[in-house]
């Protein structure tokens, strides 16, 4: 986003017509498919509820506070209140949570010099660092539902790219903290106190993740490429997928011994949400994307 939002500021004429330019795109890109899921979360909810805890009412709060952009205070309140919220396409908390901080990024480069633009990003990531939840009960703090710091980090990296691209790592280093990191979390997560499990995840989460990427940096990524594209989508349809077949499967293999077989279950699940999210990539994502850059390029050569 900020490679994306300097782009902008760099190639426009004024800072409106950058901050604007950039806020048109992000729309483009993401809007259509979203309007498109949560209207099939609704037309879904009709035929499952109750199934799941699934309601239209649920779907329909969902469809406006996801609009709205703050589904994610939505949800924060009624985890608080006790109730329970539309479990098909609750996901979108943190795609209103990523609106909330695309406007916060690009009122900084608007009001800002990228000197303090910088500072004002690691203000963020302490402050709201120190405001993480720390106990059992996390999803009762609004820090949970407010939480900025792979955004503002994958920020800090940007502006620091050349710096980090200066140190030298070896394969056989990357490989033991790749080891060790994954050592980590898959053995002390439950033994790490609750005051500080978040922390110690993300920590070595993150070493994991960084670690895995200097070691298969060169391997060919055509498969992780096409994932990745398809990502958004996937993010969208995966919990819709997940509930369809669960229903539908339980419907079709009852009384066999192939009922609630998680091989099974977990193939078909993988199956109908790489076929539904490419759907959705294809003839919504890539036709409104599309759009746009022929509109803003028909506007190019007009002027």
């Amino acid at each position: 986003m900020c490679r994306s939002l300097s782009g902008e500021f760099e190639h426009s004429l004024s800072k409106k017509s950058a901050f604007i330019s950039f806020f048109k795109k992000r729309i483009f890109r993401l809007a259509p498919a979203l309007l498109f899921w949560l209207f099939a979360g609704i037309i879904i909810s009709y035929f499952m509820q109750p199934s799941f805890g699934v309601s239209i009412e649920k779907s329909l709060n969902t469809f406006l506070y996801s609009t709205l952009a703050i589904s994610n205070i939505y949800y924060f309140n009624e985890t608080i209140q006790g109730a329970s919220y539309d479990p098909l396409l609750s996901v979108t908390w943190s795609l209103s949570l990523e609106w909330q901080l695309y406007l916060i990024l690009a009122v900084l480069f608007f009001c800002t010099k990228i000197k303090y633009l910088k500072i004002s990003l690691l203000v963020i990531f302490i402050i709201s660092s120190l405001l993480l939840p720390n106990g059992e009960n996390h999803q009762l703090t609004l820090g949970w539902w407010l939480r900025p710091q792979a955004f503002v980090l994958g920020a800090l990296v940007y502006f620091y790219e050349s710096e980090i691209k200066s140190i030298k790592v070896g394969k056989t280093t990357a490989l033991l903290f790749f080891i060790f990191s994954l050592f980590l979390l898959v053995i002390y997560t439950t033994k790490v106190d609750h005051s500080y499990k978040l922390a110690f995840i993300g920590v070595a989460g993150a070493i994991a993740f960084v670690s895995l990427g200097l070691i298969s940096y060169e391997i060919n990524i055509g498969l992780l490429n096409w994932i990745g594209d398809r990502s958004y989508s996937i993010y969208l349809c995966h919990i819709p997928s997940m509930l369809i077949t669960k229903s539908v499967m339980d419907k079709l293999l009852n009384n066999t011994i192939f009922f609630d077989n998680s091989i099974i279950y977990i193939t078909v699940f993988i199956a109908i949400t790489l076929f539904l999210a490419t759907l959705s990539y294809l003839f919504i994502e890539k036709f409104f994307i599309s759009m746009h850059k022929r509109k803003v390029d028909k506007q190019s050569n007009s002027a």
